[in-house]
């Protein structure tokens, strides 16, 4: 648990949605970024949609994430 609570504003470089930092004794906290595809029948693969703004995750291209607002 002391090296789970040491994880702070990590984004393990694009493979979270993210900067994640998380505390002992407190609940994983709350994702508000996602990736966007798109896939369409007879695709091969889905495409990645951009994001509207900013990354989420501070990430570029395929790894940039989509945030949406919390209130």
């Amino acid at each position: 648990m002391e090296a789970y609570a040491s994880i702070e504003n990590e984004t393990l470089g694009g493979l979270m949605p993210q900067p994640m930092t998380f505390s002992k004794d407190k609940p994983a906290p709350e994702v508000n970024c996602f990736w966007m595809f798109r896939y369409e029948a007879g695709d091969e693969n889905p495409t990645t949609i951009p994001p509207l703004g900013p990354s989420g995750n501070g990430e570029q291209g395929d790894l940039a994430s989509q945030c949406y607002p919390v209130t």
